[in-house]
């Protein structure tokens, strides 16, 4: 996998364990403004991007607020999965994405063979809840102009360290209007 540097999945340990990933793992290709899965469905697998963006967001009354975009070598929808409930967001395309997926029971059965790569997704899911809670604070505590600022620098990321263009996750108005938690 082209992203595998950034993929939790690198962070198996075992070759037993990563024979089961391999073995285990369906790859599935959406097109922009395709529907990964709905609101209020019951969840069956987790996924990881590996190319391409996916919006993760949740619709509420007549609006929607866009919790995050995840990039290539991130995990989503593993949450909902994990309590055993129905998905209470939607996952859609942003553009042309390829994505990796597995069924809860293979998940446990990694979790269980390995030790430390447990402690690996224990530490993704914490720095989730962290990343959103600041997000919380930001929406509910900043001005209009702070949101949108840090919105569009979190949505910028360079490359590499050397490189000075960065490559940018491109966002509608609304998009950015949705993840700042704001109305246009």
């Amino acid at each position: 996998c082209k992203t595998n540097i950034h993929c939790i999945f690198s962070k198996i340990s075992s070759n037993e364990t990563k024979k089961l990933w391999d073995n285990a793992r369906h790859i599935s290709l959406y097109k922009n403004g395709d529907f990964i899965y709905k609101q209020g469905e019951k969840p069956s697998s987790f996924f990881i991007v590996c190319s391409g963006k996916v919006k993760i967001y949740q619709k509420a009354n007549s609006s929607q607020i866009i919790t995050l975009i995840k990039t290539p070598g991130s995990i989503f929808g593993y949450n909902c999965v994990c309590k055993g409930e129905n998905y209470t967001t939607s996952a859609i395309a942003c553009e042309n994405t390829t994505l990796s997926s597995f069924q809860i029971n293979t998940w446990i059965e990694i979790l269980k063979s390995d030790f430390n790569f447990a402690l690996e997704i224990m530490k993704l899911m914490c720095s989730e809840i962290d990343h959103l809670q600041t997000r919380l604070a930001q929406i509910a505590y900043h001005s209009a102009d702070e949101k949108i600022a840090s919105t569009l620098i979190t949505h910028i990321r360079f490359i590499s360290q050397t490189s000075p263009n960065p490559e940018t996750i491109y966002l509608k108005r609304a998009e950015i209007a949705e993840l700042c938690g704001l109305r246009l």
